[in-house]
């Protein structure tokens, strides 16, 4: 497993919504495949009940074909960054036909 998305791991990912997802969802950006819509973490108070939410909305994006996923280290005192770990750490449990380098890792600017 790598320590950030490549392109190998995003193109799998993106193909794994073929027919599921529109026609030009995923397309290549920075040398990637990325979803044409992602999800942010700006915003919630920094509690527990706000964590497990963003845990729960990340992990039913990525599971829907996103794989763009906003966090800086601001956001929510670092604890968007912590709730986005989660999700991700969460995923190939969930799909057990999954494996976690399926899911891109590092946001990219």
């Amino acid at each position: 497993m790598t320590k950030s998305a490549t392109k190998p791991g995003t193109t799998r990912y993106a193909r794994r919504f073929a027919g599921r997802a529109s026609e030009g969802h995923s397309r290549e950006s920075q040398r990637l495949m990325l979803s044409s819509i992602g999800i942010g973490t700006y915003l919630g108070q920094p509690n527990e009940k706000t964590d497990a939410s963003y845990t729960e909305a990340i992990v039913a994006a990525v599971e829907n074909g996103i794989n763009v996923i906003d966090a800086a280290i601001n956001y929510r005192f670092q604890r968007s960054e912590r709730s986005i770990g989660t999700a991700i750490r969460s995923l190939p449990r969930k799909d057990s036909n999954a494996k976690r380098s399926s899911y891109a890792r590092k946001a990219v600017t």
